[in-house]
């Protein structure tokens, strides 16, 4: 994926999750997404149970710090992820 694409997806993601749009959230993900947030310790795998989370997550409050860090995968689609805090 393109840079300038991966920084605007991140950036809509930031967007969404910071001013609890979940529906905007949801729209960004993909069928096959796979989510995993320690201390949470469970993997979230599909699109219905990572939005199940968020909603969740969203509507208790939880907010987080987002930051860009580079990925230590050598799979480009990882690359730019973000990590909450």
């Amino acid at each position: 994926m393109a840079r300038a694409l991966r920084r605007f997806l991140v950036e809509k993601f930031v967007r969404a999750h910071g001013s609890g749009d979940i529906e905007a959230l949801i729209a960004l993900f993909t069928d096959d997404i796979c989510v995993s947030m320690p201390p949470i310790p469970n993997e979230h795998h599909g699109r219905d149970a990572t939005a199940r989370l968020y909603t969740r997550l969203i509507r208790q409050g939880c907010t987080y710090d987002f930051f860009p860090r580079p990925s230590h995968r050598s799979d480009s689609t990882h690359r730019g992820q973000l990590s909450g805090r």
